[in-house]
Parts: C-alpha cells; structure tokens; sequence
C-alpha cells in the first residue's frame, strides 16, 4: 500500500469515527502528542490528555448538532525533514 493510500485510509477511519462521535475509534488515530484546533484557537495537545476531555469534547460536538466530518480535499506536501540543509 502506497504511503497516498495509507493516508487517505486514516483519514477515512477518522471521518467515519467523528461522524458517529465515537471517541474511542477516535483515540487511536492520533499521534501520542498532536496538534488540536477549536474555537479558542490551536495547541498541542498529548493523546492521555484527549482522553481526559474527549466525552465533554463529544458533548460539545452533540449539542451544537455536530452530526458529520468529510475531508473535501486532500494533498500531501513533501517534507521538509527529508530535505537536505546545506
């Protein structure tokens, strides 16, 4: 499977599991320390972390009628670890 494929299979898992609110098919697709986004803005944030805030999160998500995730698009950037600095 090619590194596209891979991607786009995690992505798939990730929508399915957002669309339904099922925090615990959420929590293995992500890194032990990622990158969050919400309202107030962005930060990271470790997976035990998620975990701990992940059912008010989902509440959240419910009661504003959260009820689907569909990635649109796509497309994957080189990077830039694997360029050589000179």
């Amino acid at each position: 499977m090619s590194i596209d494929q891979k991607i786009k299979k995690l992505f798939s898992k990730y929508e399915k599991a957002f669309s339904g609110i099922q925090v615990e098919k959420q929590i293995p697709l992500f890194a032990e320390n990622f990158i969050s986004a919400g309202p107030s803005g962005s930060s990271a944030i470790s997976r035990e972390e998620f975990i701990k805030i992940s059912d008010e999160t989902a509440d959240i998500y419910r009661r504003a009628g959260q009820t689907e995730a569909k990635f649109s698009h796509l497309k994957r950037f080189p990077s830039p670890m694997n360029t050589p600095w000179f």
